[in-house]
């Protein structure tokens, strides 16, 4: 009998920043050793939802590829919420890589959405020689906001001494980011409609 191709998928890195990184969504198909080659292969990676919309989309850069035994369309326009590949070709005893460049959208109001969950199902997968996977692939991928804010202030402050509190606030984008609201009791050291770059 003819083994069944094996499949992953996998993000790099594992968080997506909105407004900031690009991360990496590799592909892979893997023909055994010994069997026939797998052609016309075709399948649909569909993104996770938040609130009904992708917490990821492609950037629509271009997908580069690595031992395929050919070039394979690759549908991922710029803010598409799948990948869809098809006419791959996988020779046997290889392991073919689709990368495809995507980026955070958004995160449903929150501060961050942690390990979503990716799944390429096996009955979007089909081939000429009708194998396929015998189970899903999954990844998680989490998408958060630019701003990240620590806080550090001494361990103790005697009464009526003065102690130092201090706030610092990161922008993890490359974009300048608004600051529409901070408060902290008693501290307040950034007014609204500032911008921390």
């Amino acid at each position: 009998s003819v083994s069944r191709p094996t499949w992953s998928k996998s993000f790099s890195p594992t968080t997506a920043v909105l407004n900031g990184n690009t991360v990496n969504l590799t592909l892979r198909v893997t023909n055994p050793p010994g069997g026939v080659a797998l052609t016309g292969v075709q399948f649909t990676d569909v993104f996770p939802t938040a609130g009904g919309q992708p917490v990821i989309v492609a950037t629509g850069a271009a997908p580069t590829f690595s031992n395929c035994a050919n070039t394979p369309a690759v549908a991922a326009g710029s803010g598409a919420d799948r990948v869809s590949v098809s006419g791959l070709s996988v020779n046997p005893g290889q392991t073919c890589d689709i990368t495809v460049p995507v980026r955070a959208n958004q995160t449903n109001g929150l501060y961050q959405l942690q390990n979503q969950t990716n799944t390429l199902d096996t009955g979007s997968f089909s081939s000429n020689q009708g194998l396929t996977p015998a189970s899903n692939a999954t990844a998680n991928i989490t998408v958060r906001s630019p701003l990240r804010v620590t806080k550090t202030a001494p361990t103790y402050v005697a009464s009526g001494v003065q102690g130092t509190f201090t706030i610092t606030l990161f922008n993890d984008s490359p974009n300048p980011l608004p600051v529409t609201q901070f408060d902290e009791p008693n501290i307040s050291d950034v007014q609204s409609g500032q911008q921390l770059v």
